[in-house]
């Protein structure tokens, strides 16, 4: 469902200005052809690029470029740029040096309210995809579920070190990509094209690897299988930490990013997390504290006083971000840990096939608590938490949390079928579809730190307060986990939002 996510922030293209220069180096002229089957097609094509900072929004304003569009089945972007991109054309990501011509066939294979798929073919051009439709491509998707599935299989903390040792990591990260390699048939195979692509892929691989085991972890109850996960994590950091990347590059970040919410979701406060980072250079350390600050974990002395904060940036993009951050009046309004009116309105679909609004099912529930699975069909981990819930039901007859299951699905065709196969209570299941998915994801992202991944579960009180924004699974919790979960979620000082777009 990672195409919700960047629907969402396909409409944050015109962002407020943001300085992401190559800050004086002369940029070589690139050129993109976007051929189209028919004209209506070029409506899914934005363009835009990955954030370089690997912060909200995902998607931002691309470079200074022009766009022809003359020819009513092509779009012709020439762009001058010093340092290789990641574009995005629409909900395609992918990779782009400077002076390179790319040449690619769109088309929309199907698209309604509901759902939408289109067709992307390289025809030329030295350029490979990081995201297709908003996700893996089938080949690493496939991969990626492999290795959840084994790595959640293990019974004992021996098979965890072994498989998240460095080797093995590396093996793993080859094999992904190769897989690139067979995803992108127009890749150049020179030496200096291949080092590129290893470099990058290896640093995507490892940061949807951290949110694999993130979830393993989360999922984990035996200690000496939690520590040797821990052990894994601490290892791929304390390994990046002591190797040479291109750490303004926003792949590389991201892996950083993922680092830091493994840690954010041990409940660690802000000197705990700064200190994991300790190793690091000085432009990690420091996106860590940027990090902390858009999450609202500064303590006062750094959030309200900006030249505090200013003092400890050096690294020209952060210090711009900063600013910004600074500028947002009232920041910190969104983040104050309740449900909002955008969410409260959002519709969902009852097992019944009647609409229901995110508000009404909390004032539906009886319970002064729910707790919320976000899955979906399609997602295979989400089905295995389903499939332990169905042996434990250990919440069917709770008077103090409600569970609930929410399905993200392009369509209703499949999810009630997952509803009867895994003998869900149906009054617990509702789906939601289209803009709605959209609004939730962007707003959870915004206001509950949501990453949005699968399956991911929330506990909020029946008026809408959040509780705990990373609880266990469904099958593994227990009335007695609201007491202390109350206590930790005690409010702290407000964090300012991700940046906005323009109203």
């Amino acid at each position: 469902m990672t195409i919700t996510y960047l629907r969402a922030n396909i409409l944050l293209l015109f962002l407020i200005p943001i300085c992401y220069s190559s800050f004086g180096q002369v940029g070589k002229q690139t050129t993109i052809v976007v051929n189209f089957k028919t004209n209506a097609d070029r409506r899914f094509t934005a363009f835009g690029q990955l954030n370089p900072l690997h912060l909200e929004p995902a998607i931002v304003a691309p470079p200074e470029h022009k766009i022809d569009t003359s020819n009513k089945l092509r779009t012709v972007i020439r762009l001058a740029i010093a340092e290789p991109k990641y574009l995005a054309l629409g909900f395609n990501i992918f990779y782009v040096k400077p002076g390179d011509s790319v040449n690619v066939n769109y088309e929309t294979l199907f698209h309604t309210k509901m759902e939408f798929k289109d067709s992307i073919r390289v025809n030329y051009g030295n350029t490979f995809f990081l995201f297709r439709n908003g996700e893996n491509g089938p080949l690493h998707k496939s991969f990626m579920n492999n290795v959840y599935q084994t790595l959640s299989g293990f019974k004992s903390a021996s098979q965890i070190t072994s498989y998240l040792s460095p080797a093995n990591i590396h093996t793993l990260g080859a094999a992904y990509t190769r897989l690139t390699y067979s995803a992108n048939p127009n890749l150049a195979a020179d030496t200096e094209t291949k080092k590129n692509v290893e470099n990058i892929t290896f640093q995507a691989f490892e940061r949807q690897l951290l949110y694999k085991i993130k979830s393993v972890y989360k999922n984990t109850k035996t200690e000496p299988l939690r520590s040797a996960i821990l052990q894994g994590v601490t290892g791929i950091l304390s390994t990046s930490c002591t190797t040479k990347e291109n750490v303004a590059d926003a792949v590389t970040l991201g892996k950083y990013s993922a680092l830091y919410v493994f840690f954010k979701e041990m409940n660690l406060d802000e000197k705990a997390i700064q200190s994991k980072f300790s190793a690091c250079n000085d432009t990690v350390r420091q996106y860590i504290l940027i990090n902390l600050l858009q999450d609202g974990m500064l303590p006062e002395s750094l959030t309200n006083k900006k030249e505090n904060l200013l003092a400890k940036l050096s690294y020209p993009p952060f210090m711009a971000y900063a600013q910004q951050v600074y500028k947002i009046p009232n920041r910190g309004v969104e983040k104050l840990g309740f449900l909002n009116n955008t969410l409260r309105n959002v519709t969902l679909f009852d097992a019944s096939d009647q609409q229901i609004s995110f508000g009404e099912l909390f004032q539906n529930t009886k319970q002064p608590y729910l707790i919320f699975d976000f899955c979906g069909s399609w997602c295979k981990p989400c089905l295995v938490e389903m499939s332990q819930y169905k042996q434990t039901k250990n919440l069917d007859n709770s008077k103090q949390i409600r569970p609930v299951w929410l399905f993200f699905e392009n369509d209703k065709t499949k999810w009630m079928d997952v509803v009867k196969q895994y003998d869900l209570n149906p009054d617990n299941c509702f789906v939601i579809l289209g803009a709605n998915s959209q609004a939730i994801t962007k707003e959870f992202a915004l206001l509950f730190d949501w990453q949005g991944e699968f399956p991911h579960h929330f506990v909020f009180a029946k008026e809408g307060r959040i509780v705990q924004k990373n609880a266990g699974s469904l099958s593994s919790f227990s009335e007695q986990q609201l007491g202390p979960t109350i206590k930790k979620s005690s409010p702290q000082l407000p964090g300012p939002p991700a940046l906005p777009g323009i109203k």
